[in-house]
């Protein structure tokens, strides 16, 4: 919801830079518009992949659980 004093769930600060830009609201295009060509929405499938989680350490996962199995509680 998009009221006059609010970015978001924030209070506007006084002077906002980007004020009139957010009063108007996401911009809306047509199908098939020029931008629309240029910019075709993205499927569901690759915008999950692309925003998914990736293992930044590779092996970094493996390597923990090896310490896992070597330590272990004496009795």
């Amino acid at each position: 919801m998009v009221t006059n004093n609010t970015v978001g769930a924030m209070e506007m600060p006084a002077g906002f830079k980007y004020e009139k830009t957010h009063l108007m609201g996401r911009p809306r295009h047509e199908k098939y518009s020029d931008f629309w060509r240029k910019h075709i929405p993205m499927d569901p499938a690759h915008r999950a992949k692309q925003f998914a989680p990736f293992d930044a350490l590779d092996g970094f996962d493996e390597a923990i659980a090896e310490k896992e199995m070597e330590v272990y509680e004496r009795k």
